[in-house]
């Protein structure tokens, strides 16, 4: 629910950057959505590509509501970090239940 509000408020209440593309942004993006998916796949254990693409269509939802809203503006590019941050989380989770299983 967070990470919704935060990505659709208006950028006056965010902290403001000078470039369009900034690799800090994206990387924020990729960090956001790699701890969701980390954290959904250990809470849905046999469900974890469910999980990928419902996180992925969020991902996309968000940035047409950034487009619709006005306010923000639609960026492929966070889509794109958006999912390359989904892959890391499950792979980080893939490497941590190989490592650790008594956590599953």
């Amino acid at each position: 629910m967070v990470l919704i509000v935060l990505s659709l408020l208006p950028s006056d209440y965010l902290p403001a950057h000078k470039p369009p593309f900034s690799l800090w942004d994206k990387v924020l993006h990729a960090a956001a959505y790699a701890g969701l998916c980390l954290i959904g796949a250990w809470a849905y254990l046999n469900r974890s590509y469910s999980l990928m693409l419902g996180l992925l269509v969020l991902g996309g939802a968000i940035e047409m509501a950034q487009y619709a809203f006005g306010w923000r503006h639609m960026d492929f590019g966070d889509f794109v970090a958006n999912a390359f941050g989904i892959l890391i989380g499950r792979i980080a989770f893939h490497i941590l239940s190989k490592r650790r299983p008594d956590l599953i």
